[in-house]
């Protein structure tokens, strides 16, 4: 198999990334989607390559916040029971930073001092472009538009509480970083 014949895909499996090479009859494709698109063209005809092909290139972008206090985070609920990290789309002309910054305005009323981008995450559906802001000390969580409740999270209550894979996996990716910063500052001399 000649190099020009592989190439590499992405496979989603819950909120991370598998990347694999994958061939077919010479057809480059993503993960296992090549062997469905080739039975529903066997069945559907053309109309069902352009349905698969809209699908491979969409994936819905998200600007994600993190506000944290000490060991607790704030997450929103939009029915009580699911939780997530505030945040949302993007509008047409505004940046994954003016986004995070007005989504945590709408969905909470808390007004970002700072802000600051962590990291990307491809999520099953969306990607998560991550940042965290600086809210200041006594500022206070109000729901507010489509969200129902806000609250601060311990590391051992955000254990017990409903969230997606991918909340999950940033929220454990945030408190790495996090512990990773510090430790590089309790280990060097830093001088002024």
């Amino acid at each position: 198999m000649s190099d020009s014949s592989t190439t590499f895909t992405q496979r989603e499996t819950s909120a991370s990334i598998c990347v694999r090479p994958l061939v077919w009859g010479g057809v480059r494709g993503h993960g296992g989607l090549i062997e469905s698109l080739a039975a529903d063209l066997a069945s559907n005809g053309s109309s069902s390559l352009n349905f698969h092909l809209a699908n491979l290139m969409k994936k819905k972008v998200r600007a994600t916040i993190i506000c944290a206090r000490g060991d607790r985070l704030l997450l929103v609920s939009k029915d009580g029971i699911r939780w997530a990290l505030p945040g949302g789309r993007p509008g047409r002309s505004e940046t994954f930073a003016d986004a995070a910054v007005r989504e945590l305005q709408e969905e909470t009323t808390l007004q970002a001092k700072g802000l600051s981008f962590l990291f990307q995450v491809v999520g099953a559906t969306t990607v998560h472009h991550v940042f965290v802001a600086n809210i200041g000390k006594s500022a206070s969580a109000k729901p507010c538009k489509e969200i129902n409740r806000c609250q601060w999270f311990s590391t051992g209550e955000l254990e017990e509480v409903i969230v997606s894979a991918t909340t999950r996996r940033i929220v454990d990716d945030f408190w790495k970083a996090r512990e990773t910063l510090a430790s590089a500052f309790r280990d060097h001399d830093w001088v002024d």
